[in-house]
C-alpha cells in the first residue's frame, strides 16, 4: 500500500498540489490511474469540494440533479479520451506516460503530474 500524490500544472503557468490518493496494487496502469483520479474527483465535486480538475459537470446536471450526481461513467471516458487526444500530458517520478496501458510501480514518494495543455489563442 502506497499514496500517490497528484499535483496539476498549465503549460507556462503554475503547479498546484491537489491531493494523494491511497492504493493497495504494486502495480496499476496509466488507465486505472486516470480512473482513480477522476473517481476521487467526482467525490469532491458531489460534496461541493473545490479542486476539480478533469471532472467537469455538465450544465445539466448542475441544474437537474440537487444534491449534484455526475455521471462518473462519462467523467472517466471524458478523461481518457482527452489523454489519447494530448488534452494533458501524464508523468511519474517526471517520465512522461504515453499510452493508457504502460504499466506503473506503486511506491512510496510517487510523484503523479497531469500537465493540462491549453489550445492558442487563433490557432
Amino acid at each position: 500500500m502506497a499514496y500517490i500524490s497528484f499535483t496539476d500544472s498549465v503549460l507556462g503557468g503554475e503547479t498546484n498540489f491537489c491531493f494523494k490518493i491511497k492504493f493497495e496494487e504494486k502495480t496499476i496502469s496509466a488507465r486505472e490511474l486516470i480512473i482513480s483520479r477522476v473517481e476521487n474527483e467526482v467525490k469532491k465535486a458531489e460534496s461541493k469540494k473545490e479542486g476539480s480538475y478533469l471532472v467537469k459537470p455538465t450544465s445539466l446536471e448542475k441544474v437537474l440533479k440537487k444534491p449534484l450526481k455526475i455521471d462518473r461513467e462519462k467523467q472517466k471516458e471524458l478523461a481518457l479520451k482527452a489523454f489519447q487526444g494530448n488534452g494533458f500530458l501524464l508523468f511519474v517520478n517526471d517520465s512522461q506516460i504515453t499510452s493508457l496501458d504502460e504499466l506503473i510501480s506503486v511506491e512510496k514518494g510517487l510523484d503523479v503530474k497531469f500537465l493540462k495543455l491549453i489550445p492558442l489563442v487563433g490557432g
